[in-house]
């Protein structure tokens, strides 16, 4: 695998990024917050679409065009023990869509069940889930239990420790297990918080970034950056045969929100996926390992019960405030 996905690169390119978001501090919102309550149990819908873009190593002429729809339940949260537990649902469904490539289309599925913990404490915290599932093709899906394997199932999690340097600001520490680039591994998760009021939160840490801010009560804005791979287990019916379809990329996504009703939030989104690579096989067998190039991305989503937006291939969850 060439360069091991590029690991080393997307690792520099995200630490930069990261640190460009720094001067976007300078926005800050002026209405006061609207309420402390559980946001659970909450639903959070998106659908995405990346417009058709050129696989580099593919053939003259070969394109892929992605559509995404995202679907995510906050079931439950509740107290045991001194933590405060929450319960969930996580589903993507992703439409990879070929001109001139050897092969069907490709509809993707990813399924997990988000468990989570959180604890407060007068200078710290904790955060953590654990979030398993399946992550396979349409074919396997419709027919899991009898068509399904052990390569078909996925487990996810993360677990983030914060230690507060008074009441703004505080350092983030810990670890994640997931495919976020393109392939199952652990890496740390470090960085910094900052939170001057109630309406302005800004996280630069690695892997991912993000700065949120209040608008007013019926308006928020945020934009992040975060590592958007991932890896299914495929099984084609075509060749008789399985393969790992991995992707690899990074996004910048803004999103405005705002809130329609009460609890319903209308969500829209314009971003940017780069360093984008697929490696996949087609339907005759031969192998596709080829970079993707840079596209824009457009994102409609809908929430009900103040919960968070969703991101590509990211656990949606919303631990206790």
């Amino acid at each position: 695998m060439a360069g091991n996905f590029g690991d080393a690169r997307r690792i520099r390119r995200l630490a930069v990024l990261a640190l460009c978001i720094g001067p976007l501090t300078t926005v800050a919102a002026a209405e006061p917050d609207v309420g402390d309550s559980s946001p659970y149990p909450f639903l959070s819908a998106a659908y995405t679409v990346l417009p058709s873009a050129d696989l580099d190593a593919a053939g003259e002429g070969s394109r892929l065009k992605t559509k995404e729809t995202q679907l995510a339940l906050g079931l439950l949260q509740f107290e045991a023990g001194g933590l405060r537990f929450d319960l969930g649902l996580d589903y993507q469904y992703t439409r990879y869509a070929y001109e001139n490539i050897d092969g069907r289309n490709r509809d993707l599925h990813r399924l997990q069940f988000p468990v989570g913990l959180n604890h407060r404490a007068a200078n710290w915290g904790l955060d953590a889930f654990l979030a398993p599932g399946v992550a396979t093709s349409s074919n396997v899906l419709k027919d899991l239990f009898d068509r399904g394997s052990s390569d078909d199932f996925v487990v996810t999690g993360r677990v983030e420790a914060t230690f507060g340097q008074g009441d703004r600001s505080s350092w983030i520490a810990g670890a994640a297990y997931d495919r976020a680039f393109g392939e199952a591994k652990p890496y740390p998760v470090v960085g910094w918080l900052y939170r001057p009021g109630d309406n302005l939160s800004l996280r630069l840490a690695f892997p991912d970034s993000a700065l949120e801010f209040r608008i007013s009560e019926r308006q928020s804005a945020s934009i992040r950056l975060f590592p958007a791979g991932y890896e299914w287990h495929v099984v084609s019916d075509e060749l008789d045969d399985e393969f790992d379809y991995r992707v690899e990329a990074i996004r910048l996504q803004g999103v405005w929100s705002y809130r329609v009703y009460r609890s319903v939030w209308l969500d829209l989104s314009l971003g940017y996926e780069f360093d984008r690579h697929h490696e996949f096989v087609d339907d005759t067998g031969t192998p596709i390992d080829s970079s993707v190039d840079n596209q824009v991305l457009v994102m409609l989503g809908l929430r009900w019960g103040d919960g968070p937006v969703p991101y590509t291939h990211q656990i949606t969850r919303l631990p206790a405030r």
